[in-house]
């Protein structure tokens, strides 16, 4: 809150104060005139989501604390003193309200509690003398509700019992605090009847209550804790707190004999470290001994080994008892700058001490228990080793507390014992902790300047500690404690100091700031670097670094490598510290994606550290190749593939040993030896990289060195892994523009494309094939001009299916539709000549574009899914690349423009984009949606395709309608242009359609919209396509399953029936029931159903044929379709009007439907059943000898194959 600032007024900067000062007042006045019920639970929840808004900035809470905690504690004041000495302890409904309203007003209590802090917000509390009995009563009485649980009590009552024990625990432990002895207070007996708290003190009730509360496993034992900290801490209670202990100390060792209670021993501990928290050190010396017993206690507990909460809290015990045991002292050697005990600070301590009786000690004077002392330490650093962090944060804190009042020789014992934690045989929880110390004993200044010769290559070793254990590594927590270190040095120690430190510091900080592979460690770094720059200064070109690598450009880890590491390389200070880190460790580390980050950051790092260093590391990864570990092989050859390139870009001429080392690498490569074990696929990877290097560097190799790389790139082309045939088809082509682009055409053709066209014919295995498909597709323009035809043709016989298929082919048709695609690219990039682009015309006309448009129909589905949206999603952008093509290479001559009853092959390549536009996979329509929008950006194409005007305004080019939620909305405008209606309908049919609700509910919802806009015309348009596309996808149960159902939709949504469409219904019902003949698709016979029963609310001759083809539905050989088809029956029965029902018998039909079993009942019965239903509409039965005649068939046809199989069979 800034300053003059009215409260809660304008200038306020809690918008819902006001809101909350309300439910607070309004809870008050619940709580004095009774009442709340429901909508008190909801304003309570609601001040709840109001006020946790603040939980991360609670101070802007400060000026209206005052309004909100006073009138909720006065109202807590008046109830708990009308539950002790008003009338409702007589009556037992009225002391039930009024817990009910205690236990309300304690959960905004709690609320503000727990946002603000139980320190600041209890200075508002009451504290007056005579609150003492009510509230302890108050508590009393809600822990024996809590335990009995009465039915009187509410719902919200019940579940808030332990805000309401917390509230008045923290209220509890500001009343204790009065200063004058509690036994003037206590009334005796006053409240507590005939129970066995009757004769206590109000002390020892006090802590009885607590003792129970101790058992508690939440913030109700830690509030207990506090509690009895302030309690037995008082001059007055010395008799109770030692009672206190030996009473704990028995409970720890019973337990320690048997299971014990955790929550009980952590509810000890809590109130013993806030005891030797709060209490005064010379009160607290007697009791020690006895504090000593507990922390052996807890130590032999058999759960502290695996509760770390147990030994965090030992090891704050052993640091306050061990405070209590040693004096105060004053050390005049420390190093005072950024210590947080200054001058002032001690002065103002030795006042305190002074005036509890006691005095600093100077530091020359010895202590007096040397043996325990070094027992303490010693358990200290034992506990920097802790498995747990938090049991490490809290040794290192206890270490540096203990340490300020040691003699300067133990201290630097304790620093050496530190160091010796950061040795390869220790864990990585020792380097951890040892950071953590230090860090500590730097804060409090007892880390002395010429002790940081040994302690800073400790701490850089920590920013490097990196292990690999198994298929991880662990090390990233000691990295940040690094950090950590380094960033509490900057603000412990002037520049004189770390001057000579700084530059080693700055650089490794550097170093991991850039190439850490967790964000939180390369955060810390940087966090770390700018406290050194801001604080000590004299860093060469610190502000520029720290501007370069700040908290948010090294979060992305890609960002940290690539752009951030070779703009701090240009900073000569740095660069040869960074690619040394690259080159040392990083390059060769166990994690894939940071090798071939580190590979790419060391090429670009190249440059700035010039040709010495560039032969240096081309040395060191070509003899790591040869090493047995797949970690360090994978980043040599990787490394090598980045590096050679850029040697070449600079003009770094290689050496003829040099040149020789690698080529004997691409004679090892080319052995199958060289992948055999772990990981082969990653080294395959890595040589087709390494090999696509060697071809962009041009290095002169012999010829039988090339036929090397061009037979290695081959068997790479048919490995199973697709990235290895990428990385593969990559190094075909540089190898084509390296070596080839010399010998004549004629050999190019050979050794490429007709090579590739021949392993494509006589590969069996499209998964082998899939590489020479790409490789083809891939091959230069100057191959590929002179074997267009030939090359299309081979793709083409690969990219559509021959005949049925089931799937297995699929990957081979996404191959063959990049290679299309990859073949269109180099041709229209590479057309320079009037012939070429003719030739280029054609071939787009004749063969390319129309053998896509087969291949954006692949629908094919097997166990995977739909497998065929993987060639869609690959035609799309084909197509939008031939279109491209011929955008840029076709003359007006040349164009095929459309004809009468023929349309343009832009037109109908449009029509498909927009089919897939509106289909339900969303990858699919979004892609399908920008191709569109990229093709209708070419201005050469609108001569050629209808409409071209109105698809211009729909797909706007600067809006940005691909969400799935808008985009069927948005389209739908295509249905008014007559070319692409039937596309975006056959799309539109199968997203609405679908089984996918949200895709489906939308599509349908813009379908709806839309026909409603267009009025009947339009509607029926819609539905005759649909009826068009039943007819034209007969027995396709993909096409045919969503399309009626979308017509449900119409019949449901839009009002298809009241069309009258006569012809159109008859045409739907034929579709319908031709659909359900011989189907054994239960999914097909109820969608058929469903819309045979739409069909049934028709005029007659429509009425009476479904409702006919209805009841004969009742006979199917599946139960549950005959179930379907009752439902349907009885739905319509009883939507008949009085004429219907005057002409039929109306009240027998409903008593067949219902009562009869349709699905579980006798054959028998179910056919008579419906013969009976025939009679009650009028309508005559199927013939007998129709249904047997059906049935002799099938079983002359049953008989024939089991004949057929017997001969077949040999038999």
């Amino acid at each position: 809150m800034l300053d003059g600032e009215e409260v809660g007024g304008e200038g306020s900067l809690v918008k819902e104060a006001e809101e909350m000062k309300g439910i607070v007042l309004e809870t008050v006045g619940e709580a004095e005139g009774g009442g709340g019920g429901k909508q008190a639970r909801r304003q309570v929840d609601r001040f709840k989501g109001m006020i946790e808004k603040y939980k991360e900035q609670s101070t802007l809470l400060d000026p209206h604390l005052k309004d909100l905690v006073l009138p909720l504690s006065s109202a807590l004041k008046r109830l708990s003193h009308e539950h002790l000495y008003g009338s409702s302890r007589e009556a037992g409904s009225n002391a039930v309200e009024v817990l009910t309203q205690v236990v309300r007003v304690c959960k905004l209590l709690h609320m503000i509690t727990t946002v603000r802090g139980y320190k600041t917000v209890k200075k508002f509390y009451p504290s007056a003398p005579e609150d003492v009995e009510p509230a302890f009563y108050m508590l009393q009485s809600l822990k024996e509700a809590s335990e009995a649980r009465p039915d009187g009590y509410d719902e919200m009552t019940l579940e808030s019992f332990w805000e309401a024990h917390c509230t008045l625990l923290l209220w509890l432990s500001l009343l204790v605090l009065i200063p004058f002895d509690l036994a003037t207070i206590d009334t005796g007996d006053a409240g507590s009847g005939a129970s066995s708290e009757a004769g206590k003190s109000i002390v020892l009730k006090i802590l009885g209550t607590c003792k129970v509360f101790l058992q508690n496993a939440g913030l109700v034992r830690d509030m207990s804790a506090y509690l009895l900290s302030q309690l037995l801490t008082r001059p007055d209670s010395a008799h109770v707190l030692k009672e206190f202990l030996e009473w704990s100390q028995a409970n720890l060792s019973q337990d320690a004999s048997r299971a014990s209670d955790v929550f009980l021993t952590l509810g000890i501990s809590c109130t013993i470290a806030a005891i030797f928290k709060h209490g005064s050190r010379l009160s607290l010396l007697p009791i020690a001994p006895l504090a000593w017993q507990v922390i052996e206690t807890l130590e032999s507990l058999p759960e502290s080994k695996n509760n770390s909460l147990i030994r965090k809290l030992r090891c704050k015990l052993l640091c306050r008892v061990g405070l209590i045991n040693l004096r105060p002292r004053l050390a005049t050697w420390r190093y005072s700058l950024g210590s947080r005990i200054t001058d002032g600070a001690i002065q103002g301590r030795q006042a305190d001490a002074k005036a509890d009786g006691e005095d600093y000690v100077e530091d020359e004077e010895d202590i007096d228990c040397i043996e325990e002392v070094e027992e303490l330490i010693g358990s200290f650093l034992e506990n920097l080793c802790d498995k747990d962090t938090i049991v490490r944060w809290s040794a290192a804190k206890g270490i540096g507390r203990i340490a300020s009042r040691l003699p300067k020789d133990m201290i630097a014992d304790i620093i050496d014992s530190i160091l010796e934690l950061f040795t390869k045989t220790e864990g990585d929880g020792a380097w951890h902790g040892g950071c953590l110390a230090l860090a500590e004993l730097a804060w409090r200044g007892l880390l002395l300047p010429q002790q940081l010769e040994d302690v800073i290559p400790k701490v850089v070793e920590a920013l490097q500690y990196d292990v690999k254990r198994g298929a991880h590594s662990v090390g990233s927590h000691v990295r940040d404690a690094g950090c950590y270190v380094f960033w509490a040095f900057s603000r412990s120690y002037s520049s004189d100091i770390m001057g000579q430190y700084l530059p080693t510091i700055a650089k490794n900080l550097l170093v991991l700031s850039c190439f850490d592979r967790e964000i939180n460690c390369r955060r810390a770094a940087s966090a770390a670097f700018q406290e050194l720059v801001g604080r000590q200064g004299n860093i060469p070109n610190g502000i520029e670094a720290l501007t370069i690598a700040d908290y948010f450009t090294v979060s992305a880890r890609k960002s940290a490598y690539l752009s951030v590491a070779p703009q701090i390389a240009a900073f000569k200070e740095y660069s040869r510290s960074l690619a040394e880190h690259l080159l040392d460790a990083k390059m060769f580390h166990w994690e894939k994606v940071l090798r071939e980050l580190a590979a790419k950051a060391l090429a670009t790092l190249l440059p700035t550290l010039g040709e010495s260093f560039g032969h240096e590391a081309l040395g060191v990864l070509l003899l790591k190749t040869s090493d047995l570990e797949l970690d360090v092989k994978h980043g040599a050859i990787v490394g090598l593939a980045e590096l050679l390139p850029i040697m070449k870009e600079e003009g770094y001429e290689l050496t003829e040993d040099e040149i020789q080392k690698i080529a004997s690498l691409i004679e090892r490569v080319d052995e199958t030896k060289y992948y055999r074990g772990k990981g082969g696929t990653i080294i395959y990877e890595a040589v087709c990289c390494f090999l696509d290097g060697v071809c962009r560097a041009h290095v002169k190799l012999p010829e039988s060195v090339v036929s090397r790389i061009d037979h290695c790139i081959s068997f790479s082309l048919k490995h199973l892994s697709t990235l290895v045939q990428d990385y593969a088809v990559t190094a075909f082509k540089s190898l084509c523009s390296a070596y080839y682009a010399s010998i004549p055409i004629e050999t190019q053709i050979e050794v490429t494309a007709t090579k590739y066209m021949g392993l494509i014919g006589k590969e069996r295995n499209s998964l082998l094939c899939q590489g020479y498909i790409l490789a083809l597709g891939s091959c230069p323009a100057n191959i590929l001009w002179p074997c267009a035809k030939d090359v299309l043709d081979c793709l083409k016989t690969k990219a559509v299916p021959c005949g049925e298929d089931d799937g297995a082919e699929v990957e081979a048709r996404v191959a063959a539709v990049k290679g299309i695609t990859f073949m269109c690219r180099t041709l229209s990039d590479s057309a320079e000549t009037e012939e070429q682009r003719k030739s280029l015309t054609g071939l787009l006309y004749d063969k390319m574009i129309p053998c896509l448009l087969e291949t954006i129909n692949d629908y094919t589905i097997d166990n995977r899914g739909d497998i065929g949206s993987w060639v869609r999603h690959e035609s799309m952008e084909a197509i939008e690349v031939s279109l491209s093509a011929l955008g840029s290479v076709a003359g007006e001559d040349d164009r095929s423009p459309s004809t009468s009853g023929k349309r343009s092959i832009e037109t109908t390549a449009l029509g498909a984009l927009i089919k897939q536009s509106l289909e339900k996979i969303d990858r699919i329509r979004h892609a399908a949606y920008l191709h569109t929008r990229k093709i209708l950006s070419i201005k050469s194409m609108a001569k050629n395709v209808e409409c071209w005007t109105e698809l211009q305004e729909i797909y706007e080019p600067d809006a940005d309608h691909a969400g799935s939620g808008n985009l069927f909305e948005h389209l739908l405008e295509i249905l008014r242009l007559e070319p692409y209606r039937n596309c975006a309908i056959q799309g539109l049919a199968l997203s609405a359609g679908g089984l996918g609700d949200s895709v489906s509910q939308t599509a349908v919802g813009a379908m709806v919209k839309s026909v409603n806009e267009g009025g009947d015309s339009m509607l029926l348009t819609v539905a005759w396509e649909l009826q068009a596309i039943l007819a034209r996808n007969a027995g396709v149960s993909r096409v045919v399953i969503p399309v009626m159902r979308t017509i449900d939709f119409l019949f449901s949504k839009a009002g298809l029936i009241d069309s009258g469409d006569v012809k159109l219904f008859e045409a739907l019902l034929a579709e319908a029931w031709g659909s359900t003949r011989g189907c054994r698709d239960i999914v097909l016979l109820q969608v058929a159903l469903s819309l045979i029963a739409n069909l049934t609310y028709a005029k007659d001759p429509v009425f009476t044929a479904s409702f006919y083809k209805l009841i004969a539905s009742l006979v199917n050989r599946y139960p549950k379709i005959r179930r379907c088809a009752a439902e349907h029956l009885y739905m319509r029965i009883i939507s008949f009007e009085e004429e219907e029902e005057e002409k039929f018998d109306v009240d027998r039909a409903t008593e067949l439907v219902t009562e009869v079993s349709w699905d579980t009942g006798a054959a028998a019965a179910i056919k008579t059943a419906r013969l009976d239903l025939f009679a009650c509409f009028g309508m005559e039965p199927p013939k007998k000898i129709e249904t047997s005649k059906v049935q002799v068939e099938k079983k002359d046809n049953a008989m024939t194959s089991y004949a057929s199989l017997v001969a077949n069979a040999g038999y």
